[in-house]
Formats: C-alpha cells, structure tokens, sequence
C-alpha cells in the first residue's frame, strides 16, 4: 500500500497499520518527505497572468489563499489569478466545467486587487456539478481579475475556459 499527503508545519499525523480483514504479520514502514512544489507565479492578484480567450491548465495545490468571494466557502482556500482586459462590452464568461478540474472548484471575477468583496462582480461555486461557471458584462478598458480558487479549502488541478461572448447572438427560448 502507499498514500500521499501534503502535510503540514506543527500537525502531528498517526498512521495506522493493519492487515486485510484479520491478516497479521511483520510489515515494513517507508516514510518520504519531499518538499512541496512551489507556488504558481500567479499566486496572487498582484502577479495575475493576462489571458486572452482560450483553454488554461495549473493548480491550486501549494498556492497561499489571496482574496475572497462571496460565493461557496472560498475565503481560505489556495488560489490562482488571470486577468483579462476588455476590448468591447460582451460577456466575459470563466468556467471550469469540463477538462481535468479534479475539486470542487469556485471562480470569482474582481475588478481590482487585492480581490474582496468590495470589488467583486461575479461569483459562482457549482454551476456545473461541483465545478463553477462565473460571467460578468464588460465595459471597455476595465481590467477583470479572475480567481480560481475551491470550496472550503479545497485544491488541486483545473482547466479554466475564458470565453468572450457577444450577448446580441445568442438564440434560445425565451423565459
């Protein structure tokens, strides 16, 4: 057997050992501790990565928490930044429905750092499942912050999809 855990400074951890139903007998215990992979660049708003539309892939995992939402219980959970500037005044949709999101994700748009609720426009915690689909409407020449973050502490891998969508086109059923 073998389990793998990101541990933490000052907490004591207990490892049981036992065998399959009433199995017994020697055993040998491996430990390995390996220093954690650093934080992304954009770790905080500070350092967000400007993105245009498109298909993005990272973590959460060794990331700080940097901002809050109002949405989901994000406030202490690591994050990541993007930041997308507008061009016109579509929608500007965030979302990590779909790809390798593998948490319970929660996307928040801001429009300023440090990322709180003061200057946050859109919020979302489980559009899609667990994962988070999140859409503000742009005004030209504002700069938007995204944060990817996740539910209650949670991490890990995500694919993020920006889109930019011109409101006018879309044809549905009326509501």
């Amino acid at each position: 057997s073998r389990v793998t855990w990101i541990s933490q400074l000052g907490v004591e951890y207990l490892i049981l050992m036992h065998g399959f139903t009433t199995a017994e007998g020697l055993f040998e215990l491996s430990l390995t501790c390996a220093p954690p992979p650093a934080p992304a660049i954009n770790d905080d708003c500070v350092n967000a990565i400007a993105v245009a539309p498109g298909v993005y892939t990272g973590s959460t995992q060794a990331n700080n928490d940097d901002g809050d939402s109002s949405c989901g219980t994000a406030d202490n959970s690591p994050s990541v930044w993007y930041s997308y500037t507008a061009t016109n005044d579509w929608l500007l949709r965030a979302q990590t429905c779909g790809g390798v999101t593998s948490y319970n994700s929660v996307i928040s748009i801001h429009t300023g750092c440090p990322g709180v609720d003061a200057n946050e426009v859109a919020c979302n915690d489980n559009s899609c499942g667990v994962q988070s689909l999140a859409q503000v409407q742009m005004v030209v020449g504002t700069t938007y912050y995204i944060r990817v973050s996740g539910n209650s502490g949670a991490a890990g891998a995500f694919t993020l999809t920006i889109q930019v969508v011109d409101p006018t086109a879309f044809v549905g059923p009326d509501v």
